[in-house]
């Protein structure tokens, strides 16, 4: 008999997974592997594998835990034990009374199976019999599970995964927006949203929804309902996306994805970057872009040509008594947190700032081979330069591929007025409070619409701003951007004369585009470029104004169907405004 379990959350039900104990020819499936209460887990201690515990009711074990949930699959002539949570699979180690956990099939890997009386199944180990032990997959009651001699424990039961009835179903994640590496201190990485289909065509499954799980959770976590991703630190965890199934007619499914966290900007532009590749044996760094100082140069300060700290020769020996290696690194438009890497050799070396304002956040020595991070904090765009200080507390310290990195911002004041803009960089305007980005998508009649930019665009993109506030607005500098599909805004060069004969038009004060009657648009304006000139002055009409989405702009005299406004209901003259016409949307001027 099998037990049935629901769960109800809004009008769906979720149904449990049961395993129910199996007889006969064994089969590829999913079991739980089962000896006097315990169950074969996938994790070792003391060269055996560890247990859970659970307790069958009426020969049915009801939502076992991922890490006593094993695969068994055929290899020829032997079977597989595979353990999906870790991705690794049940092997003997060639040792009696010891276990392992395996990457890849070896010998090791692989089991025959033979059934024996009353349900129950004996396991044995093909890669142990070199070593003349009769390698059984036991659990002796005590130590847990291995690979132990037939006198100890006995033939094993196994639970099989119970198949749903109905349909196969498939979870498809959707990862758009979801960064990978950020700053990891609670914040939002975005959303994950799934889709669960069936057949083919595939077709949506009515009323599905999926729950959210992460499996480290010390990395970043998921919202159960909600799939909303929050880091908490730099690592790995896999988010999976489950489906429960409809009893009798879908069947459950699941998948997942793999999220890496780093502790670092995506964004962040490299500020300074130094393997001293540059400098010959002895060589002392010094003056340049980042006024190198080197204290006691040349003696217990210098360039040498071996490799101590794990990178390429040659390195830098910072100090061997008393010395320090330091270094001004310019600022220009920089804010918010700086971070340093470096490597170094098992030697120790603390990292400072003379910087006022600048502080270090968290750890700033370390005294292991290889790379270290610091930190910095506090770094504001009015400051024009860093001075960053390396100190050893002892001798031969080897410093090596130093790289600072740190987040680039643009100012601008467009106060409350509309302007014209052209990035000088790749920039994102799609989340800044109280400014407004825009490129012209259509232009019709008297009136040029405008569509808000919502990702991040390349350099030389010519705008139109709109600030709602009195103050100075920073846009950060990304590192990859999307060109507009369409935009009549064209940036000027600064040595065109345009004479009134060009459809071409220039903002002004009024918040219109007039045609350009004489002189020149500068290299950091732009100016409306069209196919015609349909009139002097053309109305500026913007998109998150009306509905937020586009629509077509056409004069009134144009529209030669009928018109129906966004009630549907019919309009005999229509005048100035939002309307469907044909089933689209147009802005009628």
């Amino acid at each position: 008999m099998l037990l049935l379990c629901a769960l109800i959350v809004g009008s769906s039900s979720v149904w449990a997974d049961d395993y129910e104990l199996y007889s006969g020819t064994i089969t590829e499936g999913d079991y739980v592997i089962y000896y006097s209460g315990k169950t074969l887990k996938n994790t070792i201690s003391s060269n055996r594998f560890t247990y859970g515990t659970a307790t069958p009711s009426e020969n049915v074990i009801t939502n076992p835990s991922a890490d006593v949930i094993w695969h068994i699959e055929a290899d020829g002539d032997y079977w597989t034990i595979y353990n999906a949570s870790v991705e690794k699979y049940a092997a003997g180690n060639g040792t009696a009374n010891k276990g392992a956990l395996i990457a890849s099939v070896t010998d090791y890997a692989k089991w025959t199976v033979t059934e024996k009386e009353t349900s129950t199944y004996e396991f044995v180990n093909k890669g142990n019999t070199a070593n003349k032990v009769n390698a059984n997959l036991r659990n002796n009651g005590t130590n847990g599970w291995a690979c132990y001699s037939s006198s100890t424990g006995g033939p094993l039961r196994l639970y099989k995964k119970v198949e749903d009835a109905g349909v196969v179903t498939t979870v498809a994640i959707n990862t758009t927006g979801i960064t990978h590496t950020n700053k990891y201190y609670g914040t939002n990485a975005g959303t994950l949203t799934a889709t669960v289909t069936y057949g083919s065509p595939a077709a949506a499954v009515p009323g599905a929804a999926v729950t959210w799980s992460s499996s480290n959770t010390s990395v970043a976590t998921v919202g159960e309902n909600t799939g909303i991703v929050t880091l908490v630190a730099e690592g790995k965890t896999t988010i999976t996306a489950s489906y429960a199934g409809k009893k009798d007619e879908y069947k459950s499914s699941y998948k997942e994805y793999e999220l890496t966290v780093t502790n670092e900007n995506p964004n962040a532009i490299t500020l300074w970057s130094e393997d001293f590749s540059s400098y010959s044996k002895d060589g002392v760094p010094s003056g340049g872009t980042y006024s190198y100082v080197c204290n006691d140069g040349g003696s217990d300060t210098k360039i040498y040509e071996e490799v101590y700290a794990g990178g390429t020769s040659p390195e830098l020996l910072v100090g061997k008594t008393s010395g320090y290696f330091q270094a001004t690194i310019p600022l220009e438009n920089i804010k918010g947190d700086l971070q340093l890497k470096y490597i170094t050799n098992a030697k120790s070396l603390t990292i400072s700032t003379s910087t006022e304002g600048v502080n270090i956040s968290g750890a700033a020595s370390f005294n292991t081979l290889g790379e270290h991070t610091v930190t910095f904090t506090g770094v504001t765009t009015d400051m024009t330069s860093i001075t960053i200080k390396f100190t050893p507390s002892g001798d031969n310290v080897r410093l090596d591929n130093i790289v600072l990195k740190g987040s680039k911002v643009v100012p601008i004041t467009p106060a409350h007025a509309k302007i014209t803009y052209v990035t000088p960089y790749k920039m994102d305007f799609s989340d800044i409070e109280g400014l407004k980005a825009y490129v012209a998508t259509d232009a019709d009649g008297n009136g040029v619409q405008m569509t808000r930019v919502e990702t991040a665009v390349p350099e030389n993109t010519p705008l139109l701003l709109i600030g709602t506030k009195d103050t100075e607005y920073q846009v950060p500098v990304v590192l990859s951007a999307t060109a507009p599909a369409t935009n009549y805004l064209v940036k000027g060069d600064g040595t065109t004369v345009f004479d009134g004969t060009t459809p071409d038009y220039i903002l002004y004060s009024d918040g219109k585009f007039y045609q350009i009657g004489s002189g020149t648009v500068a290299t950091n304006k732009a100016y409306l470029h069209l196919d015609s000139a349909p009139a002097r002055a053309l109305d500026i009409v913007f998109d998150d104004e009306t509905t937020g989405i586009d629509a077509t702009l056409v004069n009134s005299e144009k529209v030669n169907s009928d018109v129906y406004d966004l009630q549907g209901r019919k309009v005999a003259q229509p005048t100035k405004g939002l309307y469907i016409v044909n089933g689209k949307k147009v802005i009628i001027k």
